[in-house]
């Protein structure tokens, strides 16, 4: 038996182990309001979800133990609407936008368009625009709401087009 975990078995392991926390937490919280029977069946899901895990790490190295159960520690799980989604994403927005207005009006200048303005002078001058949908820095723009380069390339918006002083 192997003494470690790859990626997928670490990430695995960590959502077996905030589905037991998640489980715990659910019974504590309404299990007043339930039949005992399914208090009781859960409360054995959940010693028999740990008896797995502990089983799982067994073999396991003290090194490894440590990390992974100090990363499980710190996973909860919990659910949010698309609703809640989008209006915390439309908060964070408006957050950023506000602290790019206060920046500008204590400094006089936009740091975040600075920097927008740096990284389109060295990585976006010499992008073709193939990677588009897959590009941080397209997505990281169009967050911010930065102007276009060329809004009529074929390919991005914000490749290789424009000269920038630097």
């Amino acid at each position: 038996m192997k003494n470690y975990l790859n990626a997928a078995e670490k990430q695995t392991f960590i959502l077996l182990s905030a589905a037991g926390t998640a489980i715990g937490t659910g019974v504590d919280q309404v299990g007043s309001h339930l039949p005992k029977e399914i208090v009781a069946d859960f409360k054995r899901a959940n010693s028999f979800l740990r008896r797995a895990l502990t089983a799982w790490m067994a073999p396991m190295d003290t090194k490894t133990k440590q990390a992974t159960l100090r990363q499980a520690a710190g996973v909860n799980i919990g659910v949010i609407s698309d609703v809640t989604k989008r209006r915390e994403q439309e908060e964070y927005v408006k957050y950023i936008r506000d602290v790019r207005e206060e920046a500008y009006r204590e400094g006089g200048r936009d740091y975040v368009y600075d920097l927008c303005e740096h990284t389109l002078a060295m990585v976006c001058r010499r992008c073709d625009g193939k990677c588009r949908d897959t590009c941080a820095l397209y997505q990281a723009y169009q967050h911010f709401d930065i102007e276009f380069w060329n809004a009529h390339h074929p390919r991005c918006e914000y490749a290789g087009a424009g000269e920038v002083s630097v």
